[in-house]
Formats: C-alpha cells, sequence, structure tokens
C-alpha cells in the first residue's frame, strides 16, 4: 500500500502481480514475475525499513528477488491521475537456489552495504549474506554472496533477521528462541518464552526489537540488552494481552513502534510497544491472506485468500502518549534497564 493509502499491490501463486486502485479495486496495470516453467509462489517477504525490494519464495526451494515502484503521472485536472507501473530485479532475474523444497519461512534484510535472505528448509537454516559493491562501470550494484547452511536439532517454526544483519533468530516448537550470529551462523544463546510453539516473529521498524507470537496467542517484545561483560543477551521486555488463538502473522508499522497482530480465527488487535497496550481489538469479517498498513499507518488493508480487499480505519496519531510513559519507567531500546525518561522517535526510525 503506498503512503496515501489509494494504491495497493497483491499478487497471486502463479506470480501475477496487480497493481489496483483503492477504493474500487480497479486494475492499474498487471505484471508476472520471473517463475521457471511449474513453478509456484508460496510466500512473497519485504524488509519494512527498506521498502522496495521483495523476496518472493517458490515450491522449488527458489528465491526471487524483485523491485515493483510506481509513480504518479501528471494528468487533467479533477481526474485520476494516470500510473506508471515498473517491475524490476535489481540483483539478476535469475532465481536464487536455497533447497529442494519449499521453504517453510523466509526473511529478508536489506541494508546500504550487505544483503540478507534467511530461510528455514527442512532441518536446515539456509542464509545467503551477500555484500554490495557497485561496477564503476555500468553504475549497477552487484553482490558478493555467500551461501552457509546450519543443521538445527529442534523443530523451527519461525524466522527473523534483525534490521543490523548481525544475527537471525528462529523460534521453535517448543516455545524458545535461537540467535545466530551472521554470517557465520554460531548459536549464541536459547532464550524461552514458555512452552506453547512459536508460531510467528517478526521485527518491527528500525529493526532491533522483535515481536514474537505464539500458539497460545501471546505476543512477546524481545530486544538485546547489554550485561555486565558488554555483551548483549535477548531479552523480553514486555508482553500484550493475548488474542486467544494461535497468532497467525504479525505486521509492524512503517514508521513507528506499532504493529498488528492475528490469530488463526480472525481476532485480530492494534499494538504500540514503547506504550506496551493494545489499542484496538475484534474480530475480521474475514481470515485474511495477507494485511498492510500505508506508511501513515491510518488504516489496515487486508486481503482474503479469493482476492477480497477490506480496509480498518482508525484515528491514531500519539499511541505513545500514555499515563505509563509519561508517569513512570519506560524501557527502551538501547538501554540496559527501564528508566524514568521520555524518549521520542528519530526521523530515522531509531530512539
Amino acid at each position: 500500500i503506498d503512503e496515501r493509502g489509494d494504491l495497493g499491490l497483491r499478487g497471486d501463486t502463479d506470480g501475477r502481480l496487480e497493481v489496483f486502485r483503492l477504493p474500487g479495486l480497479v486494475t492499474v496495470e498487471t505484471l508476472e514475475l520471473a517463475l521457471e516453467d511449474g513453478d509456484r509462489v508460496t510466500k512473497v517477504v519485504e524488509d519494512h525499513d527498506a521498502p522496495g525490494l521483495r523476496a518472493a519464495a517458490t515450491e522449488a526451494g527458489q528465491v526471487l528477488l524483485f523491485e515493483l515502484s510506481w509513480e504518479r503521472l501528471p494528468g487533467p485536472p479533477g481526474e485520476e491521475r494516470p500510473v506508471s507501473v515498473e517491475l524490476g530485479y535489481p540483483y539478476d532475474e535469475a532465481p536464487r537456489f536455497f533447497a529442494r523444497e519449499p521453504l517453510q519461512a523466509l526473511a529478508l534484510s536489506d541494508g546500504s552495504d550487505r544483503l540478507v535472505i534467511a530461510a528455514l528448509a527442512g532441518a536446515q537454516l539456509v542464509v545467503e549474506t551477500a555484500n554490495k559493491r557497485t561496477n564503476f562501470l555500468s553504475g549497477a550494484v552487484e553482490l558478493d554472496s555467500r551461501l552457509v547452511r546450519q543443521d538445527l536439532d529442534v523443530q523451527a517454526t519461525a524466522l527473523a533477521v534483525d534490521g543490523n544483519q548481525r544475527w537471525v533468530v528462529v523460534g521453535d516448537s517448543q516455545g524458545t528462541l535461537h540467535r545466530f550470529t551472521l554470517p557465520a551462523l554460531d548459536l549464541v544463546e536459547s532464550v524461552s518464552l514458555g512452552l506453547a510453539p512459536v508460531t510467528a516473529l517478526q521485527t518491527l521498524t528500525g529493526g532491533t526489537s522483535l515481536i514474537a507470537g505464539d500458539a497460545e496467542g501471546r505476543l512477546f517484545q524481545l530486544f538485546p540488552v547489554r550485561g555486565p561483560n558488554d555483551g548483549f543477551s535477548l531479552q523480553p521486555v514486555r508482553d500484550f494481552p493475548a488474542l486467544g488463538a494461535p497468532v497467525a502473522a504479525i505486521f509492524p508499522e512503517g514508521r513507528r513502534r506499532g504493529f498488528a497482530a492475528v490469530s488463526a480465527d480472525g481476532t485480530w488487535g492494534l499494538y504500540h510497544s514503547t506504550a506496551g497496550e493494545r489499542l484496538l481489538h475484534g474480530e475480521l469479517a474475514m481470515l485474511p491472506a495477507a494485511m498492510a498498513f500505508p506508511r501513515r499507518a491510518d488504516q489496515l488493508v487486508l486481503a482474503g485468500a479469493a482476492g477480497e480487499v477490506s480496509r480498518l480505519w482508525f484515528d491514531n496519531p500519539h499511541p505513545e502518549v500514555t499515563v505509563a510513559t509519561l508517569w513512570r519507567k519506560v524501557w527502551y531500546e538501547n538501554y540496559p534497564e527501564p528508566r524514568t525518561i521520555w524518549q521520542s522517535t528519530a526521523a530515522n526510525d531509531s530512539f
């Protein structure tokens, strides 16, 4: 969904991408991904801190990186402006091989100097780290890639990569998070959240905080905390009111520390991590196949498996302002403990 909330992108398992207008679902343009014959898309992810690049996982165990952009063109006054849509492959059109089977989970982090793609394939954690360099003749960005595989002795269920590209976190069926270093994939620590399987993992804007959801509908926020020996450990800092059913997906806002979560039975909630509160809660008319915030975060757009689209509007300009954040100790990212301070978000999305 674009920043104004009136243009959207949706895709299907055949690799068709449709740009459409909201409201009305009027198709602007339809494009197709460069899939191999007979292959199908199983999931698509993007780096919410670097919107634009997306990674599509396929049934053949491959990953295709693509960018889709649009631009509003000048048009007659009082009429809808025409839209120019462009589909590109910034790092080669050929799919990247990860496994010989469909990937259970996929995560992407696209930094200025490095690209990280992480996947769960069977009993393995597979990570491609690629340093970026600019070709001085063509000006194109080229990748110097390294693929690392790590056998797992747990039943992995969820995956996330931090925004600083220093670690990857794997959730398992026993309610534990395992943190691995990048790019070597050395196991650093394991953090237990309980006994319920971890069903969803997602980093928030800024890439430091991690939201974990489990099969009991519970939601936790974790981030690295510096210890007495200058080492960092992944620390659960707060939890949120549970959804009551397994957490199916977590969707972060693009500019604040807010997020939405939806459960397997269609229950949803809107949360703000710093405030530690659930702002809205209810039942959805349909179980969404995908959800997205525009950058302004004044609505949530839901897409069903059959292609239907609906929107939830809300007035939520200052969710970080509560009695607790103003007058009590708050545990902010990059602090070793809760403190009685007020810390707002900077223009670069970090505290």
